[in-house]
């Protein structure tokens, strides 16, 4: 069976109400949705933010799983937040908290 495929020049899994209860936004330079699967992979730069707690992450490119409600990358990504820079070499996001896991030396620099 073959995908289904949109491209999408920017690419918003969630809808505007979903991400502001989740405090999640997403901007990439291009995506591509496949809608038999329910998965949106972001490319060519990506920046996550998240709105609660002031932190932004940036990656090249992520696969988000819409139905497992989570993402995941494995380019290196630098997260920002208050006073701190940590960047991995990969990272999982859950969607439904908000909450980023870096991997693969992953190193903390703070202000």
């Amino acid at each position: 069976m073959a995908e289904q495929r949109r491209d999408h020049a920017q690419g918003h899994p969630l809808s505007s109400a979903d991400r502001e209860r989740r405090g999640l936004g997403f901007d990439a330079a291009a995506g591509i949705f496949y809608e038999d699967i329910n998965e949106l992979e972001l490319k060519n730069g990506v920046t996550v933010l998240e709105l609660t707690r002031d932190a932004t992450m940036q990656t090249e490119s992520m696969r988000l799983y819409m139905d497992q409600q989570r993402a995941e990358g494995e380019q290196e990504v630098v997260m920002t937040g208050r006073g701190s820079r940590t960047t991995g070499s990969a990272f999982e996001l859950d969607l439904q908290s908000s909450m980023a896991t870096l991997k693969g030396d992953v190193r903390t620099e703070y202000e």
